[in-house]
């Protein structure tokens, strides 16, 4: 077995790994198991084919109620401008069920020896990058993705994989308006700088590939999200956000630069919140306000914006907007 699965030179036969498995025979045309991007007038798919993309592939197949035999683990799978590649070759097997999970981008597991999987079932978790402890790394944060894709192969069969990513982490935006009746419509706000306490910034994900119900193949995914570590991130805006006096709501962030958090849910008791630093007008004078985060939630592939007031009575928050997340991070990658 190669680094990229189970190579066979045709013609062979093959065993499965299962006492129920018969004999099979490869076929006199065997179809090499090969990747697309899926098309991107379709609901939540990616288009991440440029050239040095990559993302790391784990798969498996089994024979009716056997085992699973597993074809790939963390193998790196590289467009080169016409085509994703990946080491070694792979085929197709008739009458198996073949199972596959793909994350985007592959630098997730390059140092990480902790992935798992069994059973079709990836399990890996994720931390929040953060800078000097406590300063959060935003750049650094991976927007992660994810395809996954199982199929019964009968011979003949189409032998390509069209892969519909999706995201796994949540967009948190943030759209302050100012409102101060003593003050002049001249008058505005600088925010200097935003904490998140009590906030997950490390989850383990859990994904698996749905089963099939009438066809033969399907492209729908469980995904399970279990915070393990909360942290207090704190990030300084280099240049202050000005927001005028009963002006419409500023976004602190473009649509694509804001904060990529973990999917998480805040309890009713949950100490989790936004803290705010701003000064008014010239003053030197660091003020605070709080966007507390009980009964909220962040679902993967959501993104929010909480639209708030600063008042000289503090915060009212306005709404929170929750669209779907359909747009990627980065200028060449485009989801629909």
């Amino acid at each position: 077995m190669s680094e990229a699965g189970v190579n066979v030179d045709y013609p062979t036969k093959f065993y499965a790994c299962s006492s129920d498995a018969p004999e099979v025979t490869s076929p006199k045309n065997p179809q090499e198991v090969e990747f697309a991007t899926a098309d991107v007038s379709r609901a939540v798919t990616s288009n991440i084919n440029y050239i040095g993309s990559r993302f790391a592939l784990f798969g498996d197949m089994k024979y009716s109620t056997g085992s699973p035999v597993e074809i790939f683990r963390n193998v790196e799978v590289k467009y080169n401008g016409d085509a994703w590649n990946y080491a070694g070759t792979q085929y197709w097997f008739p009458n198996h069920e073949h199972s596959f999970v793909a994350i985007y981008p592959a630098e997730v597991f390059k140092n990480d020896d902790g992935a798992r999987y069994v059973n079709s079932r990836l399990s890996f978790s994720y931390t929040i990058p953060t800078t000097d402890g406590a300063i959060l790394d935003k750049d650094g944060t991976l927007d992660l993705l994810v395809a996954t894709h199982r199929r019964m192969y009968n011979a003949g069969g189409d032998n390509t994989i069209f892969l519909r990513f999706g995201h796994l982490m949540s967009l948190i935006n943030f759209a302050p308006a100012f409102s101060d009746n003593l003050l002049s419509d001249d008058a505005y706000i600088l925010l200097h700088r935003l904490e998140l306490l009590e906030i997950a910034t490390q989850a383990r994900f859990d994904i698996l590939p749905a089963s099939r119900q009438s066809g033969n193949q399907t492209d729908d995914m469980e995904v399970d999200v279990t915070t393990q570590e909360t942290d207090n991130p704190a990030m300084t805006f280099t240049t202050p956000v000005k927001v005028k006096n009963h002006a419409e709501s500023t976004n602190l962030f473009a649509l694509a630069d804001a904060l990529i958090m973990l999917p998480q849910s805040f309890s009713a008791e949950s100490e989790a919140k936004i803290v705010f630093y701003y000064s008014i007008n010239d003053e030197t004078t660091m003020r605070q306000v709080e966007l507390p985060l009980n009964n909220q939630r962040w679902e993967l592939n959501n993104r929010y914006t909480y639209k708030f007031t600063i008042e000289r009575s503090g915060l009212k928050l306005d709404q929170c907007e929750i669209n779907p997340w359909n747009e990627i991070k980065g200028d060449h990658i485009v989801v629909d």
